[in-house]
């Protein structure tokens, strides 16, 4: 069953900032050590903000198979813009416009790998530059607060929350990469804090926040209401603020019905229905007294129950249950005067062993939360993309099996265990340096989907192993970054990056061997304003 069913299915809202409260969370909110100081608003009343970045990136070329198969794009060059305003006319009244567009690859030559069986497996291009004449809404709408009543938000609008695997809005700063997207929804939603102004309550009173919102989704990893994919979910949950604590959870209900596939031949288009369940947990475990200094521990874990009749094959007919699972664990350390910031992260994604039966155990984290930039980007993407072509090929069948798309790696986390450690340090106000490591492996089996079926459906993997290795091996990371700061609140943002992946087990019997030593680089420029 494909990762891809689980991927940021859903999230909880994110609350807008009312400058008429107290904040409770003041400890718990960056920026510290490295991070960056936050934007400042041009006027108390109204802001404008945008980006405009260019990237410019070099990839080795894995050989995909054991004959040696290479996708042939080493390099391309991408951009995105956002640009946004927002209107606060008084304390109560929130307007917000900011629009996304030319978000995508511009130049390089074209992956060909995924595209014999569909023009659609990859969500975002690699072969083409369509994703550039998309302008999407990332914000439209308004929010309404009254003290003693709570918030109320109608409109367009992306939302994170906790560390954004499940759910994240597509902006901010990885540790290494790029968001790409981010979740859009049409929200109408409600929140409220009934503690908030109330005398003598405690501060875990003040900062408690119960929400519930109505929303169509525009796009997510799992759906795209332009591409013609309907989704719609109702998320009641409740966060509590205090601090040194920040913990909350939320459920939620949701429906989609895909868009058609061309190669089903049952008639209607297949749905998916799914339960996630969302917990949170952020404290503050050094004295308040220690102002300079703190290590926060970090947490989000998430279950996910449903149905779905995607699959389409002999076992699965009637449909499948969903049952994933998706956990994170961070603890980090910061010294705002040395301007240093070390984080240590273990995350697992649920795989599926047995991805021909009646129950879809993997889970994938949100494609915006990166971790690393070649292992969950590239390579395992490019690896089940090149197994799709080789399982759609017409000399081994006439028409390819429904639903193929859903087995290709987006660039997402899913069937690992990683550990990842990050040091960054800002030698000066504008400057920072990142070093990385990630290792992972595979909870469940490495499944190609073609390998396994050409050798009568056991599980194998992309280099032929049958029952093969499950570790993918260590990834290095390394980034320099600087801003140049210009009046009125404009910057360019420059910056180098790069990683060199050591294949592990997983990947043996690629090009007939062992996987050779992968690598990536990136050049970053961005304006900002």
């Amino acid at each position: 069953m494909p990762a891809a069913l689980l991927a940021a299915l859903l999230a909880a809202p994110a609350l807008a900032d009312d400058p008429g409260q107290p904040d409770p969370m003041e400890r718990l909110r960056g920026p510290h050590g490295a991070d960056a100081p936050d934007p400042v608003r041009r006027q108390d009343t109204w802001d404008l903000h945008g980006e405009l970045r260019g990237r410019v990136d070099l990839r080795t070329d894995p050989p995909l198979d054991p004959e040696g198969a290479v996708s042939g794009g080493g390099w391309w060059l991408s951009s995105r813009l956002i640009v946004g305003v927002d209107w606060r006319p008084t304390d109560r009244l929130q307007v917000a416009l900011e629009l996304e567009a030319m978000n995508g690859r511009f130049a390089g030559p074209p992956v060909l790998t995924g595209t014999a069986y569909s023009d659609e497996v990859f969500r975002l291009r690699r072969a083409d530059s369509r994703d550039l004449l998309r302008v999407l809404p990332r914000r439209l709408g308004v929010a309404y607060a009254d003290p003693g009543i709570g918030q109320v938000r109608v409109g367009v609008e992306p939302f994170t929350w906790g560390t954004g695997m499940l759910a994240n809005d597509g902006a901010g700063d990885p540790d290494f990469g790029d968001p790409n997207t981010g979740s859009l929804v049409a929200r109408l939603g409600f929140s409220t804090a009934p503690w908030r102004f109330r005398d003598g309550a405690t501060d875990a009173a003040r900062g408690t926040v119960f929400f519930v919102s109505l929303d169509t989704v525009l796009r997510d990893d799992n759906a795209a209401l332009l591409d013609g994919d309907t989704a719609i979910q109702g998320v009641l949950g409740f966060r509590l603020g205090h601090p040194v604590i920040d913990v909350g959870a939320f459920g939620v209900a949701r429906w989609q019905r895909d868009r058609q596939d061309p190669l089903d031949p049952r008639e209607g288009r297949t749905t998916v229905t799914a339960f996630p369940i969302d917990l949170y947990l952020k404290a503050l475990l050094t004295p308040r007294r220690l102002t300079d200094q703190r290590v926060v521990l970090e947490a989000e874990a998430v279950l996910v129950h449903g149905t779905s009749d995607r699959p389409y094959l002999d076992e699965t007919q009637a449909g499948v249950r969903v049952q994933g699972v998706g956990a994170v664990g961070r603890l980090r350390y910061d010294h705002d005067r040395l301007r240093l910031s070390v984080r240590s992260e273990i995350g697992l994604a649920s795989g599926d062993d047995d991805p021909r039966d009646d129950v879809a155990r993997s889970f994938a984290f949100h494609s915006d939360y990166n971790v690393g930039m070649l292992l969950f980007e590239h390579v395992l993407p490019l690896l089940t993309a090149h197994a799709l072509d080789r399982a759609a090929d017409p000399a081994l069948v006439a028409v390819p099996s429904p639903g193929g798309r859903f087995t290709v790696n987006q660039g997402v986390v899913t069937n690992a265990v990683y550990l990842n450690g990050v040091i960054r340090y800002r030698p000066l106000p504008d400057l920072e340096l990142r070093l990385g490591h990630l290792q992972a492996w595979a909870p469940g089996d490495v499944v190609d989907v073609y390998q396994s079926a050409r050798n009568g459906g056991y599980n194998t993997t992309s280099g032929g192993q049958v029952g093969g290795g499950r570790s993918y091996g260590h990834e290095l990371d390394l980034a320099i970054r600087y801003t140049a700061r210009l009046p009125h609140r404009l910057a360019f943002d420059l910056g180098l990056e790069g990683a060199v992946l050591l294949p592990g087990d997983a990947f043996d019997g690629l090009g007939g061997g062992a996987l050779p030593t992968q690598g990536l680089g990136r050049g970053r420029l961005a304006f900002r304003w």
